[in-house]
């Protein structure tokens, strides 16, 4: 590889997975990026929150903060929660149990959005620039995304929070969601969605003239020791949340 090219991998939504987030970061490491920006969503409704936060600590100082970070800092309970949503709540504060002094800290250094000085500017942040919760699928009609994106001109945007890895042009931008190191998933014929035994990532690369590739990848990992992992966190619901790993 040329000096003067530069590569960044994005991370997003690791969800307190430990197994994935060592598997996404030694293939990072054996492709010889050194650039990490996390997206987000890092420790949340997972069985390693505090180890997860450690290692990302050790690797990047430039994560912006998800809708599921924030909710660890300042827990707002939902008196209408559904069942599903009930189940979140009680983990979360369970996760928020999990986590030292440092992690806090390192919680409370994230970002709300961070603008890369890349050959091509690239602004990260976690569902879009002006709303941790803000939704931008594959399938968001233009019109729609390009209004949302108006006020932040940056050429290169990068978000994650839906879990679904894509590249989209909008207009003069193009969007880049990563996937999710923790929590990817997919739909079966049956309608129904279950956790894949792979981690998800990117990788941005500029050439020496500015030129810049995106390319998604995926890692494979051992769902049946994420769903070990789970079972002996004492986290509550283990059976529930491990059992969409069950079927990988």
């Amino acid at each position: 590889m040329a000096e003067s090219r530069r590569r960044v991998a994005l991370i997003s939504d690791i969800h307190g997975n430990l197994i994935s987030l060592e598997a996404v970061l030694a293939e990072i490491e054996r492709r010889g990026v050194e650039e990490i920006v996390c997206l987000g969503d890092s420790a949340a409704n997972g069985p390693r929150p505090g180890e997860c936060l450690d290692l990302l600590a050790s690797v990047t100082d430039r994560v912006v903060m998800g809708n599921a970070d924030e909710w660890l800092l300042n827990p707002q309970l939902d008196p209408e929660a559904d069942d599903f949503h009930r189940k979140v709540e009680e983990s979360d504060l369970w996760t928020i149990a999990q986590l030292s002094p440092a992690n806090r800290r390192f919680l409370r250094s994230f970002q709300p959005s961070i603008l890369l000085d890349t050959p091509t500017p690239l602004l990260a942040f976690h569902a879009t620039p002006r709303s941790n919760r803000e939704i931008v699928l594959p399938v968001t009609p233009t019109e729609d995304a390009a209004a949302i994106f108006a006020d932040y001109p940056a050429p290169l945007l990068a978000g994650g929070h839906t879990h679904q890895p894509f590249v989209r042009r909008i207009h003069a931008q193009t969007f880049i969601n990563p996937g999710s190191v923790g929590l990817p998933y997919v739909i079966g014929r049956d309608g129904q969605a279950h956790n894949p035994p792979w981690a998800e990532y990117a990788v941005v690369e500029w050439d020496e003239r500015g030129g810049v590739e995106i390319q998604l990848h995926r890692v494979p990992v051992e769902s049946q020791a994420i769903y070990g992992a789970i079972l002996a966190s004492g986290m509550p619901y283990a059976d529930f949340w491990a059992a969409e790993w069950a079927k990988a």
